[in-house]
């Protein structure tokens, strides 16, 4: 049975002045990533600057763009080794290739994460979060990633399909296991949606959490990841058999905004109140304003919308406070 690491915890400190703004400490201080040599040298300086979390993203790459030419394609150098090639023509891509993609929540699962431990990536793309995980967890830990479009589940294949700790499933989760229909979006494949009536471009088979951690012999997990474009209040439904039971120890979960988010996530909400912390996850200059730096809003989702934020939901056994 695979069992996730106990020992990590998510060390914050209070910021200065405010009741409810969280800093994590212990963030990785290298770059996450890497564009490959293969790029132009001023793409290269300009992922490295955003890598770095240095401020002006959008001067950086209007600068090389005019040096070398706007990017077509490449290759994201992970620390593990792991390569991915990207097609720049997709957004979610031109996001990796220009060092902006999920910084801060990748900033987070860095800290969440350690060896030994279990990660579920629901909506895992072409891979960059899987093979992230995979190099975190290292040989003794393992990583259950999820994808149902066909032509991108191959992708996410060729990135970590090697890799022994990850397992791939090709099938979307929900609340009910089943089949339903898969709306492809062709100019991001990351907003690919599930739907559960017509039209739809392909059918896939769905499960549940908490079907696949029974079937696989999952005893906890260290992180249950989610980007499903919508459809996450039906894959957590679906996993609550493993939250109630707190084999969780954190949630990272992108929220789509629309008229029925506030009842839907208030209501969800109320039931892990007593166990977990719920936070919002932010990107804000540093004190010096030079760098971005993740900052954790406690309780304040409430306020947002129309837009998608990322909520991070500990245990709060897996939180530790510095003065």
């Amino acid at each position: 049975m695979q069992q996730g690491n106990v020992g990590v915890c998510l060390l914050l400190r209070r910021e200065r002045h405010s009741d409810n703004v969280w800093r994590p400490l212990q963030l990785p201080s290298r770059p996450l990533d890497a564009l490959g040599p293969e790029s132009p040298l001023g793409h290269r300086l300009s992922h490295a600057a955003v890598a770095h979390r240095l401020r002006g993203r959008n001067l950086y790459w209007r600068w090389a763009d005019r040096l070398a030419g706007p990017p077509r394609q490449g290759q994201l150098l992970l620390p593990s080794g792991l390569r991915i090639p990207l097609g720049c023509s997709d957004i979610a891509e031109r996001r990796m290739y220009e060092g902006g993609y999920h910084q801060a929540e990748r900033s987070l699962i860095a800290t969440l994460v350690g060896q030994g431990g279990t990660v579920l990536d629901v909506g895992a793309n072409i891979g960059l979060i899987t093979a992230m995980c995979a190099g975190l967890v290292g040989e003794q830990g393992h990583v259950h990633a999820f994808e149902p479009n066909p032509p991108i589940f191959e992708r996410l294949r060729a990135t970590v399909g090697a890799s022994p700790q990850v397992t791939l499933h090709q099938l979307a989760l929900s609340d009910r296991p089943g089949t339903a229909g898969l709306l492809l979006e062709q100019s991001h494949h990351g907003a690919t949606g599930l739907q559960l009536a017509e039209p739809h471009d392909s059918t896939v088979n769905v499960s549940t959490v908490d079907e696949i951690v029974e079937r696989e012999r999952v005893g906890s997990v260290d992180l249950l990841k989610v980007d499903v474009e919508g459809n996450e209040e039906r894959v957590l439904r679906g996993a609550d058999m493993l939250i109630q039971s707190r084999r969780i120890a954190h949630l990272l979960v992108e929220v789509h905004w629309d008229s029925r988010t506030s009842d839907w996530l208030e209501s969800w909400l109320t039931t892990v109140d007593g166990d977990y912390r719920v936070f919002r996850v932010t990107y804000e200059p540093s004190s010096l304003g030079f760098r971005r730096v993740p900052r954790l809003v406690e309780g304040a989702w409430r306020s947002l919308g129309p837009s998608s934020f990322n909520l991070l939901v500990s245990r709060r056994d897996r939180l530790r406070t510095a003065r």
